[in-house]
């Protein structure tokens, strides 16, 4: 399409910490309090008509043992979210480190999300204090709530508009584009690209679920399977042994 972009964000942070929760709010507008850990990562793309961008969101997992995976992601995005869960003083201590895994790419825009802004008198981080965290690593910094919806659109837009201006790939678009329009090359390059990077999130998850009971790190095997370039296949075999096509 004329118009269309493509942004990446990735989402971090410790497990549980609300990340999942906004996103879904974001994409599907809805809500649930059963969630399963997010095995690998995660992915959703929309199309945001207001900007006139695709969008490619990854939900890394909070698991300490992936973390390669997480920064990997981080490695390939745009924008990087990490989020904490306002209710835990232990989720607000550790979402310092995702900060590390945040910065491995160049000119990445950063957000720092309180989650869980409706929990009332159960919150244990207090709003400058986290506000000080995201000064420090120069993020802009949103108090969310995935259960009331409070701010999530506002703060996906928000870091969306600051990475299409800094970028300045185009001009954005306020108003949305005409529903039936032909495939450009451009937009035909974007989807062809969320295929294998979807393939490649699947081969990552094969060798999660393969050796996620294992105390011997995967992060050999997660480079190979993730550090390829696009145009190259990759398979996983039952054994977890990876190969380049």
């Amino acid at each position: 399409m004329e118009n269309d972009r493509l942004i990446r964000l990735t989402m971090i942070g410790p497990l549980s910490s609300g990340k999942s929760a906004a996103l879904l709010r974001f994409v599907n507008d809805s809500y649930t309090d059963v969630y399963d850990p997010t095995l690998g990562a995660d992915f959703k793309t929309c199309y945001c008509a207001a900007h006139a961008i695709t969008l490619q969101v990854w939900d890394a997992s909070g698991n300490e043992r992936l973390r390669e995976i997480s920064r990997a992601y981080c490695h390939m995005a745009h924008g990087v979210v990490v989020a904490f869960d306002l209710t835990s003083r232990e989720s607000f201590a550790r979402a310092e480190s995702f900060f590390g895994d945040a910065k491995v790419g160049a000119d990445i825009s950063l957000a720092l999300w309180r989650c869980k802004a409706d929990a009332g008198k159960e919150r244990k981080v207090e709003y400058e204090e986290a506000a000080e965290k995201a000064r420090k690593h120069n993020a802009m910094y949103v108090e969310v709530s995935a259960k009331t919806g409070t701010n999530v659109k506002d703060a996906f837009g928000t870091l969306i508009e600051e990475i299409a201006i800094s970028r300045s790939c185009r001009p954005i678009v306020k108003q949305p584009p005409p529903i039936r329009r032909p495939e450009s090359e451009e937009a035909m390059a974007i989807r062809r690209e969320t295929e294998v990077l979807v393939s490649r999130l699947e081969a990552v998850e094969k060798l999660a679920r393969i050796f996620g009971d294992e105390e011997d790190p995967i992060t050999e095997r997660i480079k190979t399977a993730l550090c390829v370039p696009l145009e190259q296949d990759v398979q996983v075999d039952s054994k977890g042994d990876v190969t380049i096509l």
